[in-house]
């Protein structure tokens, strides 16, 4: 009975079809970059909207 089991678990593991990753429409994250050459400095939010393919950067 368990091995019966075991073998429907891993039938229904093979069968299933992957599915690639995708981001979320809408997405917020943190941005610190640095150029030693010109001794500049960023640091803020920066917000994506895939639907209008909006960006906003938010300086701190």
């Amino acid at each position: 009975m368990i091995l019966a089991f075991v073998l429907c678990l891993v039938g229904i593991a093979v069968a299933q079809r992957p599915v690639p990753c995708t981001t979320p429409p809408q997405w917020e994250g943190r941005i610190f970059d640095v150029n030693e050459k010109e001794k500049f400095a960023l640091e803020g939010r920066l917000s994506y909207d895939a639907t209008y393919h909006r960006e906003r950067l938010v300086d701190e």
